[in-house]
């Protein structure tokens, strides 16, 4: 049977945004940056912060817990209980001393992050924890000030079974009555975690008996198998 090979959703990165869902953390581009819009009273930017809301994010410690949308938050705001219900991300580490370094909003070298993290940090697992990182860093100098990793609380990449929203870049598991729910994975194929060629990852998805199926790609490029699907539209 033929299948419909889909492209990843796209990854986008917003200023000095570093990973796939920390989205608008233009606010931790660095001292110098976060200085500029400070003085700039007139400023607009919505990822513009204070030197307080920078201080917080810089005094984070594993196991603090992040909204989705923590960016601008105030420094009361910065942070927020891992019980509460708009907890989404945990911080699991964080470092001051990685020796990396960043342009435009991406790493130089992703292995300072790799040994921090871990190799599967980001990696779209089916099964397995919903994983990210973000950065603080100068955008003049280029030199990293803070990598964080982080983890879903509670966030699953859905399985076979599973449904999720193709508009996750994640492929999150949510109940396949969710209202956001339009995509079911019927099977996985399964690799290792890294670099495959259009090629190989066409040759693995020949194994679906489903309608369609797409490579779990993630911001690295790398996949770790394909997902089988069936559309709920």
């Amino acid at each position: 049977m033929e299948n419909d090979i889909k492209t990843p959703r796209s990854y986008k990165r917003l200023l000095a945004l570093a990973g796939a869902g920390l989205l608008g953390v233009a606010a931790l581009s660095g001292c110098n940056a976060l200085s500029d819009a400070v003085d700039d009273a007139s400023s607009e930017d919505p990822d513009a912060v204070n030197e307080e809301a920078y201080d917080a994010a810089a005094d984070v410690v594993p196991g603090d817990c992040l909204t989705v949308d923590f960016m601008g938050a105030t420094e009361e705001e910065f942070t927020i209980p891992c019980d509460d219900e708009g907890a989404y991300w945990e911080i699991t580490e964080i470092s001051a001393d990685t020796g990396a370094t960043a342009t435009g909003g991406t790493l130089s070298d992703n292995q300072p992050l790799f040994d921090l993290c871990g190799e599967e940090v980001g990696a779209i697992t089916p099964g397995s924890p919903v994983t990210d990182w973000n950065m603080v860093y100068d955008e003049t100098t280029g030199n990293v000030d803070y990598l964080y990793c982080t983890q879903a609380i509670g966030g699953i990449v859905a399985d076979a079974g599973e449904c999720f929203s193709s508009s996750d870049f994640y492929s999150t598991a949510i109940p396949c009555d969710d209202a956001e729910a339009d995509t079911e994975v019927a099977s996985v194929v399964s690799l290792e975690l890294g670099e495959y060629s259009e090629d190989d990852l066409a040759t693995a998805a020949a194994d679906c008996t489903s309608s369609a199926s797409f490579p779990t790609t993630d911001q690295f490029g790398r996949s770790t198998g394909v997902f089988c699907i069936e559309s709920l539209m």
